[in-house]
């Protein structure tokens, strides 16, 4: 009498769903152990793991007008307008320099900001400053901080 073996493939012949049932029956003490030992894990990892707070604070920026005379009777004042070009990339740019960071770690009286990231929303003037960290309070207050060091 021949012994067959789960790992030999049988030629021209598949496994039907009863032989499938049948080994997963044989082997439910690996399974169940593997998944509890993935459980534990994950959850003594969790557990350890400091939460991450976030803030958003968001800034509108509008583009300086220059007009030399606001009340135009006359077609030809719009010839007379400064026409700039205007990108709020050109201002998150200001809100990433050092200058502006060391402002905000003097007022909030920090060595050490958290991490900041500056962007601006696709289409748009808004500028959002977003800072996470581990710490609650100083990761809001840092947000507030560099809208209003801009500002100033």
């Amino acid at each position: 009498m021949q012994e067959r073996s789960d790992f030999a493939p049988e030629t021209g012949s598949s496994l039907s769903v009863q032989e499938y049932l049948d080994i997963l029956r044989r082997r439910r003490a690996i399974i169940l152990q593997t998944f509890l030992l993935v459980l534990v894990a994950g959850t003594v990892v969790t557990g350890f793991q400091a939460p991450v707070y976030r803030a958003t604070a968001s800034l509108l920026v509008t583009p300086p007008s220059y007009v030399i005379n606001s009340v135009s009777t006359d077609p030809l004042a719009a010839l007379f307008q400064i026409g700039s070009t205007y990108s709020p990339n050109t201002q998150v740019e200001m809100l990433q320099r050092g200058e502006v960071r060391g402002d905000v770690a003097k007022a909030l009286n920090v060595k050490a900001l958290p991490v900041v990231k500056v962007s601006v929303r696709e289409g748009t003037s808004i500028i959002d400053v977003a800072v996470e960290g581990e710490n609650r309070d100083l990761v809001a207050n840092t947000a507030n901080k560099f809208v209003e060091v801009y500002i100033d």
